[in-house]
């Protein structure tokens, strides 16, 4: 949350039909699902069932993401963020970057596999000379190979340390994110493996996210979906702050259209409209991933 924010008088959550929404309280960030559903692994916890094969969305073309930075810019966003499936398979992805970088800060989600000598050259030149920061944030689903591996697929976890060794060779030190799929362990603990692997390669500090399950999609198949107990009431919404919800500040965009947030890119009552523009209103929170939203906090954004 921005000091401005912090500062702020805490506004409400509304009530619509019985049900609580989450109020558009300015556009900060907009999401890009750059390359749809398409994917070069089949993550067995993926909330969106991104894969080689999955075609619910796919790659957004150069056009379609300009018109829509250029759009967020004046409706006040500061920060873009770029999602898939996999981003770095899309043919298009340091153009994309390059025209963001001149508008916001950026951060692009992967999961670090397809950073061959070109692609780093590329990243390394543009970074340079962006005038903007980017965030590269690598997925990490464990320290080790088999717990990596188990959700993300054999040899994964080898493919993607040696992008991360690649990034950090060429002097961009990512960000790390990972889900909560394979260790018990409290945050504190998983944090502090993660911060061991990463100094591994000689990095110290390396800014961890870790984010908790999100039962839809593949990870409802492999553990389970949410209860009927696993809501947000109207109850639950008293006094709370909706500035802790990323789609109060935030929106997905496709090729389909405007959606609120990026859990929820195939769910068809997500879908916002066709333009910016016309999403910036409340959203009722009443999807089983809009709970865990609630209550854990889930933010992606580094505003």
């Amino acid at each position: 949350m921005s000091p401005t924010a912090a500062t702020q008088e805490k506004p409400s959550y509304e009530i619509i039909d019985g049900d609580p929404a989450a109020p558009m309280l300015g556009l900060q960030t907009v999401w890009f699902q750059i390359a749809g559903t398409l994917c070069n692994l089949r993550c067995t916890h993926c909330f969106v069932e991104c894969s080689p094969t999955n075609h619910t969305h796919v790659f957004m073309t150069l056009e379609q993401m300009r018109g829509h930075m250029d759009k967020a810019i004046r409706l006040g966003a500061r920060e873009f963020g770029f999602t898939g499936g996999e981003p770095f398979m899309h043919p298009q992805i340091i153009e994309t970057l390059e025209y963001a970088l001149e508008r916001a800060p950026a951060l692009v989600l992967t999961n670090g596999t397809l950073f061959n000598p070109e692609m780093i050259e590329r990243l390394s030149r543009l970074i340079q000379e962006a005038d903007h920061m980017l965030d590269i944030r690598v997925s990490l689903d464990g320290d080790t190979a088999e717990q990596h591996d188990s959700v993300r697929g054999e040899g994964a976890f080898a493919r993607a340390l040696e992008g991360v060794q690649r990034l950090v060779e060429s002097g961009i030190y990512p960000t790390v994110a990972t889900t909560a799929t394979w260790c018990d362990a409290p945050a504190e603990e998983i944090e502090r493996r993660m911060h061991r692997l990463m100094r591994s390669f000689g990095v110290e500090g390396c800014p961890i996210r870790i984010f908790p399950n999100i039962l839809i999609g593949a990870e409802e198949k492999r553990v389970r979906g949410y209860r009927e107990t696993e809501r947000v009431t109207d109850r639950c919404v008293v006094g709370a702050d909706p500035r802790e919800l990323m789609c109060s500040s935030s929106r997905l965009v496709t090729e389909r259209g405007v959606w609120v947030c990026t859990l929820l890119a195939n769910v068809e009552e997500a879908r916002m409209g066709e333009a910016l523009g016309e999403t910036l209103t409340a959203f009722k929170i009443t999807h089983g991933a809009c709970f865990t939203c609630f209550t854990q906090g889930v933010q992606c954004t580094n505003t």
